[in-house]
């Protein structure tokens, strides 16, 4: 209803104050810019996924437990709105939408039943995260041509899906098979940086350009899988292209 709503409403304002300020600003400053400095891009992009972690390894009798992450892949679409400041710089804010697909997997457990019968069990958790993002964008372009450029975007992500398929295998699928609801702690909040190249190429007396932007990007607030409390988090390599209209 419209009172839950209000407080819900409320509750994100409180959180995250201080980001709605600085987009705030940031949507007050680019209003300003000259019209015809602006330029408008949509772009869907490949990500293949790079956990960063240390794995946890416990010496259970004579079996070393092995933790791990697989790389995995996602994709992103974003909208970005950028404006120029001057013939080299322009700044961007925009909406964007991914989805991160990870695999982990816990190896060499022992129950009590693989302690007498000489087994290993195991936790396979094949998981992904849906998240929305405001990112925000510096723009370098060097060269006049404006073809080439560096680009470096600052977003906050927000989780809006997490799903997530686990299998046991060994005795612990006997043993506890409900035991394990899920294997990792995701944050519903986090902040987000990338950076990498840009080339344009305009077509159309420069009212229409085609964009490819790769880029490393690197989540900065860590996650946890639970199992022993190991601290993870994500980084990827984008390949994005798109098209742009200026204005």
């Amino acid at each position: 209803n419209s009172l839950s709503l209000a407080f819900y409403l409320e509750g994100i304002f409180q959180t995250h104050s201080s980001i709605i300020i600085l987009y705030s600003f940031s949507f007050l400053f680019i209003s300003r810019v000259n019209a015809q400095s602006r330029k408008l891009e949509i772009s869907m992009g490949y990500k293949y996924l790079i956990p960063i972690y240390k794995p946890a390894e416990n010496n259970f009798s004579t079996t070393r437990l092995k933790e791990k992450f697989y790389n995995r892949n996602g994709y992103e679409v974003q909208l970005i709105s950028s404006y120029k400041i001057n013939s080299k710089i322009a700044i961007g804010i925009g909406f964007g939408l991914q989805e991160q697909k990870y695999y982990y997997t816990l190896a060499n457990l022992l129950t009590p039943d693989d302690i007498i019968n000489g087994t290993t069990s195991s936790i396979e958790s094949d998981f992904s995260i849906a998240t929305v993002s405001i990112p925000l964008s510096l723009r370098y372009f060097p060269a006049a041509n404006k073809r080439f450029g560096l680009v470096l975007d600052i977003g906050y992500y927000r989780k809006i899906k997490f799903s997530e398929e686990i299998t046991l295998s060994g005795n612990l699928a006997v043993d506890r098979p409900s035991s394990y609801s899920t294997t990792t702690q995701t944050k519903d909040h986090n902040v987000v940086i990338s950076f990498g190249p840009k080339f344009e190429v305009p077509m159309f007396n420069n009212k229409i350009f085609i964009a490819f932007n790769p880029s490393y990007q690197v989540w900065l607030v860590k996650n946890t899988a639970l199992f022993f409390g190991t601290p993870f988090n994500f980084s990827s390599i984008n390949a994005n292209m798109g098209i742009g209209f200026s204005f």
